[in-house]
C-alpha cells in the first residue's frame, strides 16, 4: 500500500505502480511474469529499485479478461474495504465503515463539515 501523500506527490498511477513493485519485491518466490490491468508497466526505474526482473504483460480491461487480475482485484477490494472499517474506529466522523472511502454524499458532507483527515488525498476532487 502507498499512503495518501505518496498519491498526492507521484500521482494515482505512479503510486499504485510503486505499490506493485514495493509488493513483487516482497514475495518469498521468483515470479516470472506479472500481468497489469490496463496499458502502463511498471516503470524501469521502478523494477531497478525493488531488483525485479520479471516479465510483464499489460492487459487492458484486464479484470475481465485475465484470471489472475480479476482475482487480485477482488482479494485488493476486499482488503481495502476492511481496511476502511478498521480506519472508521480513528476517524469515526467520516463514516469509512460505511461508504469505505468513496465519494458518496455522507463522505463529502463529512469533509465539508470536518475537513480532510491525513488519509484523504490533497490532490482528488472534492478533498480541498
Amino acid at each position: 500500500m502507498v499512503d495518501a501523500e505518496m498519491i498526492d506527490i507521484h500521482n494515482i498511477r505512479i503510486a499504485t505502480l510503486m505499490a506493485m513493485a514495493q509488493a513483487l519485491s516482497q514475495l518469498k518466490q521468483a515470479v516470472d511474469i506479472v500481468y497489469i490491468d490496463g496499458n502502463v508497466a511498471i516503470p524501469p526505474y521502478l523494477m531497478q529499485e525493488y531488483h525485479l526482473t520479471c516479465r510483464q504483460e499489460t492487459i487492458v480491461n484486464g479484470d475481465s479478461l485475465n484470471t489472475s487480475i480479476s482475482s487480485a482485484s477482488i482479494l485488493a477490494k476486499v482488503y481495502r474495504d476492511e481496511y476502511m472499517s478498521v480506519l472508521s474506529e480513528r476517524y469515526p466522523e467520516y463514516g469509512f465503515s460505511k461508504h469505505k472511502g468513496y465519494g458518496t454524499k455522507e463522505h463529502r458532507d463529512a469533509l465539508k463539515r470536518y475537513g480532510a483527515c491525513p488519509l484523504h488525498r490533497k490532490t482528488f476532487s472534492g478533498v480541498l
